[in-house]
């Protein structure tokens, strides 16, 4: 690729960029062209500074854009930066905006294999830049930029994604290749991983938020240095804190050797034990316990002893996760010692918020997620996560720390449990979309005879409008809708009932209904044959018709009837059967769907009010996300988002390993998140949850 076709591509992605962007501040109201134009004008500056930067390695591309894009005056300025840090690093947060394939691109396009994803020109750091210059240019107060900022949080939210997309696409029209990233080498590895866009289709970008693993680390090292003053030792070098590509010294390096030969040791030992993680301290047949620097007789305060420690602490957690089978925790412990490692001859371990082996547990817990606590090793699942751990064990212990192709191949097999989910789940939609269209009918038809029931007092009338054509009419809402030709048909032939009822004035008008009631009853009767209600159902009702009918060709509303043409109130004996609160059961109800041995837990009812996520369009749950629901019992389902009914916006999730399903509508599940009976399980982070239950626990003496 020339230096031309460099040129314009850029030019062509950077014009792209620039455009969405001006979109995004339009949707977020925006609607002065001055304040869009200072918008994209300066993360355009910040663009063209990213792309002329030269080469660098490392800390040689740590200086950000953002503080030297605008200078605000007063203390509000120091609230901005404040806002459009958080905002940047929610962004960066949110796993569907998948910028790594563009990125990636553009290392390529630029040639720059070790390029920073947060120097990258189509990374954050051009958004927070025209961020700052569209609050300093709109000549707004604090309070109106930061209302600004957060409509346009939302708005980046949500059209961010497509954005990065589009970006990719153009780029792999123009045949620009994914990166292929050289290794930058770390102490006691021969290679290194990917960049972050590397591990996962699904992985987020490294965030500049709170890193609870370092946290914990530092912890351990500062509670040890109260109690035994600062450590000393071969490997002193070796720190969360120290800068990549140092060199151990010598000694250094005959100490972190001898101490890998003791943890291959104790891995055999452990590995003839049954079952496999379970130590001599271990409390019962499916005990684990984390390995610590007592197991390794390790002096207390050297730095991998603290290592040890950290990780223990967050090992003891992953092992005590309830919802966790125990086949899956038996995986997890076949990666201790490998883990462990590498996070003492990798120095970025502890500081690097993607770290493959961060990313590799976070991944293994998500494709587990709705798993039965008694899930065996055989279950597909567990027996995929099985071999894939021991690939990961093959590549680690030929020294090949290049772990992203296998993370690649457990998003495959994520990916490829969501299709299963979703093909076994048809039968399931099928039976919802069933009971959607029964209650539909059921509504409809229950409101037109309400209706109806307001123009008749006959008993006989409207008992058997109550108890057949109501069915009727239900079988016509069914088959073609409350607009079909059965729905139609049936409506208007009532109507033309109810209307013979009245008192005719004329003799005209009396030979008129004279000759329609013949016709009237043939057409009754072709309508009750098709819907199988027999004669004798029907000839109590045809005859108070043709008292009624009499009545009316005499002008007078006669002794049984008292038909006006104003709509009045229904029988009191009728009215209540009917009525807007007893006409489907109320929202927090359940009802069981069940079909031979197909069954559904439906929530609430259909048609329930629209949300606010529903009106605004943006949901806090995605397509294959996992929920778990908190039932009135305490019983819970975990199951997978694998459909939306179409026409009422049903949510529709399935375990298969659970047996049914549950639907809802959105408008329950919105009220379920709000008060905590429902959650998002598939976005958490199983390796930052453990470290921050281990920073919880750990209190320094």
């Amino acid at each position: 690729m020339g230096q031309d076709d460099t040129f314009f591509i850029l030019r062509e992605c950077r014009e792209l960029f620039l455009r969405r962007l001006a979109d995004m501040a339009r949707l977020a109201g925006v609607t002065i062209p001055a304040v869009v134009e200072a918008f994209t004008r300066e993360a355009g500056k910040a663009y063209d500074e990213l792309v002329s930067e030269s080469q660098k390695n490392g800390f040689g591309e740590t200086q950000g854009l953002t503080a030297s894009r605008i200078s605000l005056v007063g203390n509000d300025q120091l609230e901005l930066e404040i806002r459009i840090g958080g905002l940047t690093n929610h962004l960066k947060d949110n796993q569907r905006i998948d910028p790594w394939r563009t990125q990636l691109r553009y290392m390529t396009l630029l040639n720059r294999p070790q390029m920073l994803a947060d120097r990258n020109p189509a990374g954050f750091e051009p958004i927070s830049c025209g961020l700052f210059a569209l609050c300093g240019e709109n000549g707004n107060d604090l309070e109106k930029n930061l209302d600004l900022l957060d409509k346009m949080e939302e708005v980046l939210q949500t059209k961010l994604p497509e954005l990065y997309v589009e970006l990719n696409t153009l780029l792999e029209n123009y045949r620009v290749p994914l990166a292929q990233v050289q290794p930058t080498q770390r102490s006691g590895s021969s290679k290194n991983r990917d960049t972050p866009a590397a591990r996962g289709s699904n992985t987020p970008l490294a965030s500049n938020g709170a890193n609870p693993l370092s946290t914990l680390h530092k912890a351990l090292q500062r509670q040890i240095s109260v109690d035994q003053g600062p450590a000393s030792g071969s490997i002193s070098e070796h720190t969360a804190s120290a800068p990549p590509n140092l060199t151990l010294n010598a000694s250094a390096l005959v100490m972190l050797n001898h101490l890998l030969e003791r943890l291959n040791g104790l891995e055999t030992l452990q590995g003839n034990e049954h079952p496999p993680l379970s130590l001599t301290e271990a409390t019962g047949p499916h005990s684990w316990r984390a390995f610590n620097s007592k197991d390794l007789d390790l002096p207390l305060g050297q730095p991998a002893a603290v290592v040890l420690d950290t990780l223990s602490l967050i090992f003891e957690a992953i092992f005590a996760a309830p919802e966790l089978p125990d086949a899956i925790k038996t995986a997890f412990g076949r990666l201790q010692i490998p883990i462990l490692r590498m996070a003492i001859s990798e120095q970025t371990f502890f500081s690097d918020l993607e770290h493959p082996a961060r990313q590799l547990i976070n991944r293994m817990a998500h494709s587990a997620i709705g798993l039965p606590r008694n899930a065996s090793r055989d279950h597909p699942v567990c027996a995929s996560l099985a071999k894939l751990v021991e690939s990961v064990r093959t590549n680690l212990e030929k020294g090949d720390n290049d772990l992203p192709p296998l993370l690649d191949e457990l998003e495959a097999l994520i990916a490829e449990r969501g299709r299963q989910i979703q093909r076994q789940a048809s039968p399931y939609v099928q039976i919802v979309i069933e009971h959607e269209a029964t209650e539909a009918a059921r509504s409809a038809s229950r409101t037109w005879l309400n209706k109806s029931l307001a123009r008749i007092r006959d008993p006989i009338v409207s008992g058997f409008l109550t108890t057949h054509w109501l069915g009727v009419m239900q079988a016509a809402c069914l088959n073609g809708g409350a607009t079909g030709e059965l729905w139609r048909e049936g409506e208007a032939v009532i109507d033309e009932l109810l209307a013979s009822f009245q008192p005719v004035q004329t003799p005209d008008d009396r030979k008129q209904l004279m000759a329609k009631i013949p016709l009237l009853v043939k057409r009754i009767s072709a309508i009750l044959d098709r819907n199988g209600i027999s004669p004798r159902e029907r000839t109590p009702f045809f005859d108070a018709c043709f008292e009624l009918q009499t009545a009316a060709m005499r002008s007078r509303p006669g002794m049984i009837a008292a038909v006006t043409s104003e709509a009045s109130p229904p029988s009191p004996l009728i009215a209540p059967l009917f009525s807007e609160t007893t006409s489907s059961p109320p929202e927090s109800d359940i009802i069981l769907l069940e079909q031979n041995s197909t069954r559904v837990q439906y929530l609430g009812q259909p048609g329930a009010t629209r949300t606010l996520w529903q009106k605004s369009k943006s949901k806090p749950w995605n397509y294959c996300d996992w929920i778990e629901i908190r039932f009135p019992n305490d019983e819970t389902y975990c199951g997978q988002l694998c459909q939306e009914i179409p026409d009422s916006g049903t949510l529709l999730l399935f375990n298969p390993d659970l047996g049914h399903a549950v639907a809802t509508p959105p408008a329950v599940l919105e009220r379920l998140i709000e008060n905590d009976q429902a959650c998002i399980v598939s976005g958490r982070s199983l390796f930052d949850e453990a470290a921050k239950q281990a920073l919880d626990r750990f209190s320094p003496k």
